[in-house]
């Protein structure tokens, strides 16, 4: 199966509200007559992200099938989710900022562990730009293309609902990997942990301490996955209580173990193979 991940920086005008733009195609190698079936862990994510499909689609275990609209918001995830290619297709999306999604819609914490048709959210402006897509054919027009339409549609200026902004402390809690409690963000906003909790899920559509886990588990599964003194090790090192607690992270998040992850071939955010692997 012939497959191609692409990511562009976003514009100036997104750089607070999208972490990338991101172009991914499938081709129809693969799916020949008799060949064993692919499918991908979506992994959790505590950051929404917007998808346009053209050609063939996908479906999205328990949440989306190709025979719906292609074009959808993925709602911040809580768990991983099985995806299977339905044919050859072509995609181009954002990656959203923790507060990102706050930008573009109204109503983050709705949009939590489920897939929406983008038309619902954004009526005719959805429907227009997805017919403008499928008349592109290059990856760097079409990313060209949704960062401007992303652009049109941001405020010019966003009231911070919760009256903070969440941006500083999903950046620490980022730097420091996850390993960070809630306690220590609501000191560093100077809230209870109560008040952060509701503004968090407000703001981006998932809780302060999911964040931390996502955000942890995010830090280690991308960041190549090194036990050269074992599983265990790492685990201390990554902030988890020993190393069953990280292997239960990760089947959740991620969807198999560590080692697994490691075995398997990878590229962000997709990860292709056999279904008995």
């Amino acid at each position: 199966m012939k497959a191609r991940y692409r990511e562009y920086a976003p514009s100036a005008a997104l750089k607070d509200a999208v972490r990338a733009i991101f172009t991914f195609s499938m081709g129809s190698g693969g799916f020949e007559e008799g060949s064993r079936p692919f499918w991908s862990s979506l992994w959790a994510d505590a950051h929404a992200s917007v998808v346009f499909c053209s050609g063939g689609g996908y479906s999205i275990e328990g949440l989306w099938h190709p025979a719906g609209p292609r074009s959808h918001v993925i709602g911040p995830m809580s768990q991983s989710r099985r995806t299977t290619p339905d044919s050859c297709f072509k995609q181009v999306g954002a990656y959203f900022t923790a507060q990102g999604v706050g930008r573009f819609f109204d109503s983050p914490a709705e949009l939590a562990d489920r897939v929406t048709a983008l038309e619902d959210l954004w009526g005719a402006a959805a429907r227009s730009f997805d017919e403008r897509l499928g008349e592109m054919a290059d990856d760097r027009e079409r990313a060209l293309a949704l960062d401007t339409f992303l652009s049109h549609r941001i405020p010019s200026r966003t009231a911070l609902r919760g009256g903070f902004d969440l941006a500083p402390l999903t950046s620490f809690a980022r730097l420091r990997a996850g390993r960070l409690s809630v306690e220590e963000m609501a000191d560093l906003a100077g809230v209870s942990r109560q008040h952060l909790a509701r503004e968090f899920v407000k703001q981006t559509g998932v809780g302060p301490k999911l964040y931390l886990r996502l955000t942890r588990f995010r830090a280690v599964a991308g960041g190549s996955l090194r036990a050269d003194a074992g599983w265990a090790d790492l685990a201390l090192r990554a902030g988890y209580a020993d190393q069953s607690h990280m292997i239960a992270d990760f089947r959740r998040f991620g969807g198999a173990t560590p080692a697994r992850l490691v075995r398997a071939d990878t590229f962000h955010p997709f990860r292709w193979r056999g279904s008995r692997a």
